[in-house]
């Protein structure tokens, strides 16, 4: 077995077995999910944005490009509220034209497993093609296969770019948003994946659902120079937010592990499938 699945003394052995035995489980999927499709990290996204604003200053810019990124886009959005939303529709549609779909394909049957549901902090419209998901409903719900939390980008209506929309939909008394996470995070496990564990929003979210018994748990990129500094995560996550930190290691293949890591996985919840099959299906399903 590789060295990213055998580097956790003995956790991904309980991690596969606690999986299999759940009726629902839920992917939590954040931008480092879809920067491997060939889309951005949030800053990157919103450096982008402020980058097409081409009669802004290039001071103004650089202030933008330093300040709070969801600040950054408030501006962005009060100056020009049609540009704002065209430029973001404008900049997702040029990726999607050449997508990599490679992490799909590698985690082919967990995305096609109906016990599988996914959360996600993306805007991009890759799951409405590969998993024929045609419309954006704004009440969550369980049940639904993928729960855009901050919308996504064929809906303006949607999307939760700004810090008001931050503000308005999850500091508000009975946030639609906040009732469904806190459902989630009480009553099933979840594994995040690609996701920074930075919106305080989030987090306290799990802070205050941390004694509801479901395991969680967060997959974290690891290499040489920063084992230290996982190891705090590590202590940090499990004490705060009942996370069980999964470690793969990037040392040789960079963030790239990520995708060969997920096959694996795939393969050990469904063994009777070899890695080559799941790429075929893959293929053959597009």
């Amino acid at each position: 077995m590789s060295k990213i699945i055998e580097n956790n003394n003995g956790k991904y052995d309980d991690f596969i077995n606690y999986i299999r035995e759940e009726e629902r489980v839920y992917l939590f999927l954040g931008a480092g999910f879809s920067k491997q499709m060939g889309f951005w990290l949030w800053d990157e996204f919103v450096n982008e944005v402020i980058e097409k604003f081409e009669n802004l200053s290039f001071s103004i810019k650089e202030y933008l490009k330093r300040m709070d990124k969801k600040y950054a886009l408030d501006y962005l959005e009060s100056i020009d509220e049609d540009k704002f939303y065209q430029i973001v529709d404008n900049l997702y549609n040029e990726k999607e034209a050449k997508i990599n779909t490679e992490i799909i394909n590698a985690m082919y049957q967990i995305l096609h497993d109906d016990k599988f549901k996914i959360i996600t902090t993306n805007f991009d419209k890759i799951f409405k093609k590969k998993l024929d998901i045609e419309k954006v409903h704004l009440n969550f719900n369980p049940d639904k296969k993928i729960n855009y939390l901050h919308g996504r980008i064929d809906d303006k209506e949607s999307l939760i770019l700004t810090q008001k929309k931050y503000f308005k939909n999850y500091l508000e008394r009975n946030s639609p948003i906040k009732i469904f996470l806190t459902n989630v995070f009480s009553n099933y496990p979840v594994i995040f994946i690609g996701y920074s564990l930075s919106d305080y929003e989030i987090l306290q979210i799990l802070y205050d659902t941390k004694k509801s018994g479901r395991n969680r748990y967060v997959l974290l990129p690891e290499y040489n120079n920063n084992k230290d500094y996982n190891s705090i995560l590590e202590k940090i996550y499990k004490e705060n937010f009942n996370l069980i930190v999964l470690k793969y290691d990037i040392e040789n293949k960079g963030y790239d592990a990520l995708i060969s890591y997920l096959e694996q996985i795939n393969n050990l919840l469904y063994p009777k499938n070899t890695s080559l099959n799941a790429k075929e299906e893959a293929e053959n399903a597009k």
